[in-house]
């Protein structure tokens, strides 16, 4: 380098030290670029809590970023509540029959909302004027249900699918519905009974290639995920074994991601679309996973489950989120105190986005908490609520962050005041 900028000085007769001038000045200028979000592009993913609200728990997020969720009091849980500022004031919007409980809401878009309530048996709930009224549609089997709100999946045109969990001890083969809806979840039909595993976790529908995928648990060869690329007319083995037990599943083009759900040694793993070929992308995870998404910028998130029961919780005492953009490279950008739900429960699952990119998490003991995924962040939003803490990585509530925001402030400003000086020193040499 050094022969290389002598003949460029040489050649404009300009010398050295005038050119180093400009340079410096150059130099210091892009020093204040890196500043910017877009510099923030291919760092390891943070969260920063935007927002807790520990007395509701949001169970879905429909395409207009309204919430729907229940509270906390355990006596009221047939009732839903909508919130249409982020989780932050709850409204009462419809009364289930007394003595049911909400499991969970699948909004499903063009006003269409799905309710999974427990009243007696396992029924299937429909809304088409954004939770107002509601109509049974569907009664499951004595002892089936849904897991999660991703048990059921949609591609957005009016189809939607979904596949039975049981809730039998015997942890035996039994017979599994997968079912399909032509019509946005009004009327239902069987097209595949599984007769080769416990219970359905999840049902996923992949953007990419428009194929669904339906997740099947619990032990050794029960541990499958089938694949139909015909929109659910038949469905095919895409990977099956002890590893391949998942909750949940994102997309980007070429692979399937997925937390394992195996008690006593847990990764994040992904499979090649086209192969089934799996590699483990983040290993020795805390334990089990119950949710996956993939956020509009393409950042995964993958949360984690403290069960009741296996020997990979021995000691542990926080439940963790994980991140990443890209896939390849995982980062533990959240985790809690383990509050367990009523069965026992501690977990931390992320199952939608706002549209201005806030994720509610579900945490178990702790309601809502609406997080931010960064960088970048809102250039408002440190000083506004809550900053990220000092551990890489993790974040924890804080106080409002204006000491760091008066910090960059200065920051910027020397920044600004040396440009100009090293460009006023610049000119005077050159006149």
């Amino acid at each position: 380098m050094r022969p290389v900028f002598s003949r460029v000085t040489q050649a404009c007769g300009i010398p050295s030290f005038r050119l180093s001038v400009l340079v410096l000045s150059l130099a210091v200028l892009g020093l204040g670029a890196a500043g910017s979000p877009a510099a923030a592009v291919g760092t390891a993913p943070r969260v920063i809590v935007e927002y807790s609200n520990p007395f509701y728990s949001v169970y879905g997020v429909d395409d207009r970023g309204v919430s729907y969720g229940v509270s906390g009091d355990v006596t009221n849980q047939n009732l839903l509540y909508t919130s249409d500022d982020e989780a932050r004031t709850w409204t009462p919007l419809y009364y289930f029959p007394e003595g049911s409980r909400i499991v969970l809401i699948r909004p499903l878009g063009h006003s269409t909302l799905l309710a999974g309530v427990l009243f007696g048996q396992y029924r299937l709930w429909r809304s088409t004027d954004n939770g107002h009224s509601w109509f049974s549609v569907f009664t499951f089997p004595k002892h089936l249900g849904l897991l999660t709100p991703h048990s059921i999946a949609t591609d957005g045109h009016g189809r939607v699918y979904m596949a039975a969990y049981n809730y039998f001890k015997n942890p035996g083969d039994h017979p599994t519905p997968i079912l399909r809806s032509m019509d946005g979840g009004a009327t239902w039909k069987v097209v595949d009974v599984v007769d080769t595993s416990r219970h359905a976790h999840c049902t996923a529908y992949d953007p990419y290639t428009g194929d669904v995928y339906v997740c099947f648990g619990d032990w050794n060869q029960q541990n499958q995920i089938l694949r139909s690329i015909d929109g659910g007319k038949t469905w095919s083995l895409f990977i099956r074994g002890w590893d391949d037990r998942a909750v949940d599943l994102a997309f980007d083009r070429k692979y399937v991601y997925f937390g394992q759900d195996n008690q006593d040694r847990d990764a994040i793993l992904r499979a090649d679309k086209k192969t089934g070929a799996t590699s483990v992308v983040l290993s020795n995870s805390f334990g089990a996973s119950y949710s996956a998404l993939r956020l509009a910028d393409g950042t995964f998130l993958i949360g984690e489950t403290h069960e009741p029961k296996g020997s990979i919780y021995v000691g542990e005492r926080t439940v963790h989120l994980y991140a990443s953009r890209g896939g390849s490279s995982w980062t533990d950008v959240l985790r809690r105190p383990i509050h367990s739900d009523g069965a026992g429960y501690a977990y931390i699952d992320a199952y939608y986005q706002y549209p201005d990119g806030g994720v509610p998490l579900l945490i178990s003991g702790y309601g809502t908490v609406v997080v931010r995924v960064g960088p970048p962040f809102p250039s408002n939003l440190a000083s506004a609520h809550t900053r990220v803490s000092s551990t890489p990585g993790i974040a924890r509530e804080a106080a409002p962050a204006a000491d760091a925001s008066a910090s960059g402030s200065a920051l910027r400003g020397l920044k600004v005041a040396l440009t100009i000086f090293l460009i006023v020193t610049a000119f005077l040499i050159l006149a």
